[in-house]
């Protein structure tokens, strides 16, 4: 289903995506402990029920998946800025220069 949503609220959730995933990786945790510990009242009820949990797994799966995605991302950041940084200090600079380029690989 696709909602419209202003632009302030997705500025919102782009923003704040860490801390509501993280959110929605405990409550699908919770959601599944409690699952797990209920026993149907009925055979009938036992799939209904597997079904459930099986869902709610799934999401949980999605959200680690997700907040794993923005940990590559940030980390991929972190690692451009440094060397953004590194490249821009004069002393490394120099040492650059002075090694050299790097040395031909024999094909």
């Amino acid at each position: 289903m696709q909602l419209p949503l202003h632009d302030e609220f997705k500025l919102h959730f782009m923003q704040n995506r860490r801390p509501i995933l993280a959110n929605h990786a405990k409550t699908a945790k919770a959601w599944a402990m409690v699952l797990r510990a209920m026993a149907p009242a009925t055979a009938a009820e036992e799939g209904a029920l597997n079904a459930l949990l099986t869902e709610v797994e799934e999401f949980g799966t999605w959200v680690n998946s997700e907040l794993a995605k923005l940990d590559h991302m940030a980390l991929q950041d972190a690692l451009s800025a440094s060397m953004d940084e590194a490249l821009l200090n004069p002393d490394l600079r120099h040492l650059f220069r002075q090694a050299g380029p790097p040395p031909a690989e024999n094909l």
